[in-house]
């Protein structure tokens, strides 16, 4: 029974499972993995870019992950700062 699946399972964990949803590995890719080095001004306008892309017509699901992760950063700092 397991071997049945293996060949879907194969696929689930290729690059080939994201294409079509904008989700494509890319080696041009600068995105910083650590965003707890970046400069909160620079995170700031990555989010401003992030968020016009997602106002577009056809949103990025990669932007939306990176909007989301620029944004949980960006309050992890006010609470560590006790801004919040």
């Amino acid at each position: 029974m397991d071997s049945d699946f293996e060949p879907y399972l194969q696929y689930l964990i290729s690059d080939d499972v994201y294409a079509g949803f904008g989700m494509e590995p890319t080696a041009d890719d600068t995105f910083p993995v650590d965003l707890s080095a970046v400069p909160e001004s620079e995170l700031a306008q990555m989010s401003d870019a992030l968020f016009d892309e997602l106002d577009s017509e056809a949103p990025d699901l990669r932007a939306m992950e990176r909007y989301e992760a620029i944004c949980d950063e960006l309050r992890l700092r006010e609470l560590k700062s006790g801004v919040a």
